[in-house]
């Protein structure tokens, strides 16, 4: 017969102190009254004077084992009270030691963050804007094991590390639903507030086949376990495993200006087509550059080996446009640096596209263009943009060097 719907208790597992007392007192409390039943039941044939006398005879004797079982619950209350007080100061004491080893107030900063100092208290000053800004409601159900950096500073060390929840929570001495709970809670917060992923500097590069090429698009894959149902959906035949698949848009500088996670399914012209890339490309009058996986008039291809005999200056013109579509595939090697990116995830696609997301602004905010880079731009640039371009430069290196103090409610 099934056993489907059936409550199985697992007998196996030893009961704490406190489940054993309690059990005790729940015995004797039961024995107290049947003793009190049998022994105050008058027989059929006695007189309510008999019975009377009875009664009277038998609570001498019951009554100070009635007292002795109620001190003994008084006192039994009082050890879980005791108990529990010194589990909240082990807690507050343990969260104050993590808090230390995360994110390195007064010891050697932690580098498995990924990011230095000043751009760890720029990503604590953000998200700590975005936990004040919750309601009521939503702040009293939220998992706050650790401090706001604290919690900011074990989802950096997940991200960079692609450690397990059950790794995380050993190293630093927390349940595995505690690390859970607040790593997905501070990855919505992050997504929330890192708004590093963005259109609002972009800087054509003209020179080249179109005056408005603004960078490079591709798609990079990253794999996960099996999805039940719909596990068809993010598998590949030609990949031949699961994965979520993430299309980059990136600058000249090598900055991510938009990403867009799918399933695995997707081609790279199907998420073109699903993130209607194309209309908003021809909206703002700009142009990309990538490989022959796409089919839209806004993206500049390579010419293929059928085309390229009768086309002349092909070589030349592929050769050109693989140098410069080469910082695409370089992103896509160095955004998977987070190794949340590179590993395989076994958690649900959402919260992975949420992480891949959130490591998309942590990789901006990381990225610094080189010097190389910078003089190649400049040259390939008409000479009235130049002045744009150092500006820009300029601008960068601002934003990098800042140093925002976090609010006095982030500490």
């Amino acid at each position: 017969m099934s056993q489907r719907g059936r409550s199985v208790v697992d007998t196996s597992k030893k009961w704490t102190p406190s489940q054993k007392a309690t059990f005790a007192i729940g015995v004797a409390m039961v024995a107290l009254l049947a003793i009190v039943s049998v022994v105050t039941m008058p027989p059929p044939s006695a007189t309510p004077l008999a019975a009377a006398a009875i009664a009277k005879a038998t609570i001498p004797v019951i009554d100070p084992m009635v007292q002795k079982v109620i001190s003994s619950m008084k006192l039994h209350r009082s050890a879980k009270r005791k108990k529990a007080v010194r589990r909240r100061s082990a807690y507050t004491a343990w969260r104050l030691d993590t808090d230390n080893l995360l994110f390195g107030e007064d010891q050697e900063w932690n580098p498995e963050t990924g990011l230095t100092q000043c751009q760890f208290r720029t990503v604590c000053t953000l998200v700590q804007s975005s936990v004040n800004g919750m309601d009521a409601d939503a702040r009293k159900k939220a998992p706050r094991y650790f401090s706001v950096i604290g919690a900011v500073g074990l989802t950096c060390v997940f991200l960079r590390t692609g450690d397990s929840y059950g790794s995380l929570a050993s190293r630093y001495d927390a349940s595995i639903s505690t690390t859970r709970r607040t790593i997905v809670w501070m990855l919505t917060h992050m997504r929330a507030s890192l708004n590093f992923v963005n259109f609002d500097k972009v800087l054509p590069l003209g020179g080249f086949a179109a005056e408005y090429v603004i960078g490079s698009i591709d798609c990079t894959t990253h794999r996960r376990d099996r999805v039940h149902p719909g596990e068809d959906t993010f598998y590949r035949p030609d990949k031949g495993f699961h994965f979520l698949s993430s299309q980059l848009v990136v600058d000249h500088f090598g900055f991510i200006l938009r990403i867009s996670v799918a399933k695995g399914r997707n081609n790279d012209s199907a998420i073109f087509k699903l993130t209607k890339m194309a209309d908003f490309l021809l909206e703002k009058g700009w142009q990309l550059l990538g490989d022959l996986g796409y089919g839209s008039v806004q993206v500049l291809k390579p010419i293929g080996r059928e085309y390229a005999r009768s086309v002349a200056g092909s070589k030349e013109y592929n050769r050109h446009q693989a140098s410069e579509r080469a910082m695409v595939e370089n992103v896509n090697s160095w955004f998977k640096q987070w190794q949340f990116c590179e590993k395989r995830c076994k958690l649900q696609p959402t919260i992975q596209a949420m992480g891949l997301v959130v490591c998309a602004s942590l990789y901006n905010l990381c990225h610094v263009p080189t010097d190389d880079r910078i003089d190649w731009i400049c040259s390939r640039t008409p000479l009235d943009m130049h002045e744009r371009v150092k500006e820009w430069i300029l601008e960068l290196i601002a934003q990098a060097e800042a140093r925002p103090e976090p609010s006095s409610s982030s500490q």
